[in-house]
């Protein structure tokens, strides 16, 4: 995962989603990383990785598919999942409003069949869909309570 922060490229397919699962999987082991090269070497820590993730996010909505299409209409479901989840693992408390925002896009984008699909016309996809399910179930308020 360390490796693969440092390969972040801003102008692939794969930043955002590959920072926001790196994010995850570090902080679910409960491990930090100070980047050494690439688009993020700038921070210093798990934290700082956390965010610039959050920076990705499209007016506390859903989250880009690239660091470079932070606007109204590149919004992702995989990304805004992923996001959910490292945000979620590394501070629920700090990223409260940003986890709330993207479960409520990613609610407000939920097919009429139930399913999701990754961005408007890509059609259904059932592993987007797990994604979507298990990122709002974490993201989600307790039963009876407004923050975590």
């Amino acid at each position: 995962m360390r490796a693969e922060i440092d390969e972040l490229d801003g102008d692939g397919w794969f930043d955002v989603i590959g920072l926001a699962g790196a994010v995850y999987g570090l902080a679910f082991v409960g491990q930090d990383y100070d980047p050494q090269a690439g688009e993020h070497a700038a921070a210093r820590n798990l934290g700082d990785l956390a965010g610039v993730l959050a920076s990705y996010q499209i007016n506390f909505g859903g989250f880009a598919w690239n660091m470079k299409y932070v606007n109204t209409g590149n919004e992702a479901v995989q990304e805004t999942a992923y996001a959910v989840l490292a945000l979620n693992e590394v501070d629920r408390h700090a990223y409260w409003r940003n986890i709330q925002g993207a479960v409520d896009y990613m609610i407000n984008v939920q097919l009429k069949t139930g399913g999701w699909q990754n961005r408007a016309g890509a059609g259904e996809n059932n592993e987007i869909t797990g994604e979507a399910l298990w990122s709002i179930s974490v993201g989600s308020p307790e039963p009876g309570h407004r923050l975590p």
